[in-house]
Protein backbone atom coordinates (compact mmCIF):
# COMPACT_ATOMS: atom_id res chain seq x y z
CA UNK A 1 0.00 0.00 0.00
CA UNK A 2 1.31 3.28 -0.80
CA UNK A 3 0.89 6.18 1.78
CA UNK A 4 1.76 9.85 2.39
CA UNK A 5 2.17 11.95 5.16
CA UNK A 6 0.12 14.75 5.86
CA UNK A 7 -1.06 17.09 8.93
CA UNK A 8 -3.60 16.50 11.11
CA UNK A 9 -5.22 19.86 10.36
CA UNK A 10 -5.30 18.82 6.35
CA UNK A 11 -6.96 15.51 7.17
CA UNK A 12 -9.54 17.66 8.98
CA UNK A 13 -10.31 20.27 6.92
CA UNK A 14 -10.50 17.63 3.73
CA UNK A 15 -13.06 15.75 5.73
CA UNK A 16 -15.12 19.17 6.75
CA UNK A 17 -15.08 20.16 2.76
CA UNK A 18 -15.84 16.65 1.45
CA UNK A 19 -19.01 16.39 3.76
CA UNK A 20 -20.02 20.00 3.10
CA UNK A 21 -19.79 19.63 -0.68
CA UNK A 22 -22.48 16.90 -0.17
CA UNK A 23 -24.32 19.26 1.58
CA UNK A 24 -23.87 18.30 5.12
CA UNK A 25 -24.57 21.68 7.61
CA UNK A 26 -21.58 23.07 8.86
CA UNK A 27 -21.94 21.99 12.35
CA UNK A 28 -22.45 18.23 11.36
CA UNK A 29 -19.67 18.42 9.58
CA UNK A 30 -17.13 20.03 12.32
CA UNK A 31 -18.04 16.94 14.37
CA UNK A 32 -17.97 14.46 11.69
CA UNK A 33 -14.24 16.15 10.67
CA UNK A 34 -13.12 15.53 14.13
CA UNK A 35 -14.51 12.17 13.97
CA UNK A 36 -12.42 11.29 10.51
CA UNK A 37 -9.33 12.75 12.48
CA UNK A 38 -10.05 10.65 15.32
CA UNK A 39 -10.50 7.29 13.55
CA UNK A 40 -7.22 7.82 11.75
CA UNK A 41 -5.26 7.93 14.46
CA UNK A 42 -6.52 5.73 16.47
CA UNK A 43 -7.20 3.05 13.64
CA UNK A 44 -6.38 4.09 10.39
CA UNK A 45 -9.34 3.71 9.58
CA UNK A 46 -10.97 7.29 9.26
CA UNK A 47 -10.41 8.36 5.57
CA UNK A 48 -12.20 5.22 4.57
CA UNK A 49 -15.42 5.58 6.91
CA UNK A 50 -15.40 9.36 4.99
CA UNK A 51 -14.91 7.71 1.25
CA UNK A 52 -17.70 5.67 2.57
CA UNK A 53 -20.13 7.85 3.73
CA UNK A 54 -19.81 10.30 1.20
CA UNK A 55 -20.48 7.74 -1.39
CA UNK A 56 -24.20 6.79 0.21
CA UNK A 57 -25.11 10.34 1.46
CA UNK A 58 -29.15 10.91 0.68
CA UNK A 59 -29.73 13.75 -1.63
CA UNK A 60 -32.17 15.27 0.60
CA UNK A 61 -32.52 16.15 4.39
CA UNK A 62 -34.78 13.46 5.29
CA UNK A 63 -35.27 12.84 9.50
CA UNK A 64 -33.25 10.06 11.25
CA UNK A 65 -35.29 7.38 12.06
CA UNK A 66 -35.65 6.45 16.45
CA UNK A 67 -37.21 3.59 18.03
CA UNK A 68 -37.72 3.37 21.22
CA UNK A 69 -38.04 0.41 23.18
CA UNK A 70 -38.03 -0.35 27.49
CA UNK A 71 -34.44 -0.91 27.34
CA UNK A 72 -32.60 1.09 24.87
CA UNK A 73 -33.53 3.66 22.19
CA UNK A 74 -32.36 2.81 18.21
CA UNK A 75 -31.21 5.13 15.86
CA UNK A 76 -31.28 4.54 12.15
CA UNK A 77 -31.34 5.92 9.05
CA UNK A 78 -32.87 4.79 5.92
CA UNK A 79 -31.90 7.80 3.82
CA UNK A 80 -28.27 6.09 3.87
CA UNK A 81 -26.10 8.30 6.31
CA UNK A 82 -23.25 6.51 8.04
CA UNK A 83 -21.60 6.52 11.58
CA UNK A 84 -19.73 9.74 10.75
CA UNK A 85 -23.29 11.82 11.10
CA UNK A 86 -25.47 9.30 12.87
CA UNK A 87 -22.72 8.65 16.01
CA UNK A 88 -22.75 11.87 17.49
CA UNK A 89 -26.71 12.11 17.47
CA UNK A 90 -26.63 8.68 18.92
CA UNK A 91 -23.69 9.89 21.74
CA UNK A 92 -26.10 12.58 22.33
CA UNK A 93 -29.13 11.27 22.44
CA UNK A 94 -27.42 8.95 25.13
CA UNK A 95 -25.90 11.64 27.36
CA UNK A 96 -29.58 13.34 27.44
CA UNK A 97 -31.72 10.08 28.39
CA UNK A 98 -28.91 8.02 30.26
CA UNK A 99 -30.49 4.63 28.91
CA UNK A 100 -28.28 2.83 25.86
CA UNK A 101 -28.56 4.10 22.12
CA UNK A 102 -28.15 1.37 19.45
CA UNK A 103 -26.59 3.07 16.48
CA UNK A 104 -26.92 0.13 14.06
CA UNK A 105 -23.32 1.07 12.16
CA UNK A 106 -19.97 -0.15 13.38
CA UNK A 107 -16.35 0.65 12.55
CA UNK A 108 -16.20 4.11 14.81
CA UNK A 109 -16.69 2.95 18.40
CA UNK A 110 -13.04 3.96 19.96
CA UNK A 111 -13.25 7.48 18.30
CA UNK A 112 -16.72 7.92 19.00
CA UNK A 113 -16.26 7.52 22.41
CA UNK A 114 -13.33 9.41 22.47
CA UNK A 115 -15.08 12.40 20.85
CA UNK A 116 -18.06 12.37 23.13
CA UNK A 117 -16.09 12.26 26.44
CA UNK A 118 -14.18 15.18 25.33
CA UNK A 119 -16.62 17.09 23.88
CA UNK A 120 -18.98 16.92 26.55
CA UNK A 121 -16.49 15.88 29.68
CA UNK A 122 -18.48 12.97 30.45
CA UNK A 123 -17.63 9.42 30.75
CA UNK A 124 -18.74 7.44 27.85
CA UNK A 125 -18.29 3.70 26.73
CA UNK A 126 -19.07 1.92 23.24
CA UNK A 127 -19.59 -1.76 22.73
CA UNK A 128 -19.21 -2.91 19.14
CA UNK A 129 -22.07 -6.23 18.72
CA UNK A 130 -21.35 -8.40 16.32
CA UNK A 131 -23.71 -11.79 15.75
CA UNK A 132 -25.88 -10.77 18.96
CA UNK A 133 -23.05 -10.71 21.36
CA UNK A 134 -20.33 -7.71 22.43
CA UNK A 135 -17.29 -8.35 20.88
CA UNK A 136 -15.31 -5.16 21.55
CA UNK A 137 -16.29 -2.22 24.39
CA UNK A 138 -14.53 1.04 24.59
CA UNK A 139 -14.25 3.33 27.37
CA UNK A 140 -13.54 6.95 27.88
CA UNK A 141 -12.89 9.55 30.46
CA UNK A 142 -14.07 13.14 30.66
CA UNK A 143 -10.49 13.92 29.24
CA UNK A 144 -10.51 11.39 26.21
CA UNK A 145 -8.24 8.51 27.81
CA UNK A 146 -9.22 5.19 26.05
CA UNK A 147 -9.61 2.37 27.83
CA UNK A 148 -10.38 -1.23 26.02
CA UNK A 149 -12.37 -2.95 28.54
CA UNK A 150 -12.32 -7.37 28.47
CA UNK A 151 -16.09 -8.26 27.61
CA UNK A 152 -15.64 -11.96 28.01
CA UNK A 153 -18.51 -12.90 25.84
CA UNK A 154 -21.11 -10.79 26.91
CA UNK A 155 -24.45 -10.82 25.22
CA UNK A 156 -26.07 -7.84 23.69
CA UNK A 157 -29.33 -6.22 24.15
CA UNK A 158 -32.06 -8.62 23.35
CA UNK A 159 -32.83 -8.49 19.76
CA UNK A 160 -29.41 -6.58 18.70
CA UNK A 161 -27.46 -8.38 16.49
CA UNK A 162 -25.27 -5.95 15.11
CA UNK A 163 -24.36 -2.15 16.03
CA UNK A 164 -22.87 -0.13 18.61
CA UNK A 165 -24.12 0.17 21.96
CA UNK A 166 -23.51 3.54 23.39
CA UNK A 167 -23.66 3.84 27.09
CA UNK A 168 -22.88 6.71 30.24
CA UNK A 169 -20.96 4.17 32.49
CA UNK A 170 -21.40 5.38 36.20
CA UNK A 171 -17.68 4.90 36.61
CA UNK A 172 -14.86 4.00 33.85
CA UNK A 173 -14.60 0.46 34.60
CA UNK A 174 -10.84 -0.71 34.54
CA UNK A 175 -9.43 -1.64 31.08
CA UNK A 176 -6.27 -1.76 28.93
CA UNK A 177 -5.13 1.75 27.72
CA UNK A 178 -5.14 2.64 23.89
CA UNK A 179 -3.00 4.98 22.58
CA UNK A 180 -3.18 6.81 19.68
CA UNK A 181 -0.81 7.56 16.87
CA UNK A 182 1.61 11.25 17.60
CA UNK A 183 -0.83 14.21 16.40
CA UNK A 184 1.20 16.39 14.42
CA UNK A 185 1.06 14.42 11.03
CA UNK A 186 0.40 10.59 10.14
CA UNK A 187 1.02 8.35 7.46
CA UNK A 188 -2.51 7.55 5.11
CA UNK A 189 -3.48 5.34 2.50
CA UNK A 190 -2.44 7.14 -0.48
CA UNK A 191 -5.34 6.76 -2.88
CA UNK A 192 -7.62 7.24 -0.10
CA UNK A 193 -6.16 10.61 0.12
CA UNK A 194 -6.48 11.52 -3.18
CA UNK A 195 -10.14 10.72 -3.56
CA UNK A 196 -10.64 12.68 -0.49
CA UNK A 197 -8.92 15.55 -1.72
CA UNK A 198 -10.87 15.55 -5.05
CA UNK A 199 -13.84 15.20 -3.33
CA UNK A 200 -12.85 18.28 -0.89
CA UNK A 201 -12.17 20.22 -3.93
CA UNK A 202 -16.20 20.39 -4.43
CA UNK A 203 -16.56 23.08 -2.21
CA UNK A 204 -14.14 25.99 -2.16
CA UNK A 205 -15.15 28.80 0.09
CA UNK A 206 -12.86 32.20 0.95
CA UNK A 207 -10.44 31.65 3.85
CA UNK A 208 -11.30 32.95 7.19
CA UNK A 209 -15.13 32.90 6.25
CA UNK A 210 -17.39 30.52 9.33
CA UNK A 211 -18.07 28.26 6.97
CA UNK A 212 -14.10 27.48 6.48
CA UNK A 213 -14.22 27.45 10.73
CA UNK A 214 -13.44 23.28 10.77
CA UNK A 215 -11.70 23.88 14.58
Amino acid sequence: MNTTRIADRELREAAYRALRARAVSHGEAVAAAELVLAAELLEGAGLSLLLREISCLPADAAAVGLVRDEEYAVLADEAGRGPLLLGPLAAELALGTGKPVILRETGIGPALAQWTARTHASPFAVATVTGGVVTERIAAGPDGTLLRVPVHGSPAPHGIERGLVLTVPDEIPDGARISPGPAGGMHVNAAEWRAATEAASRFLVPENTPDNAVG
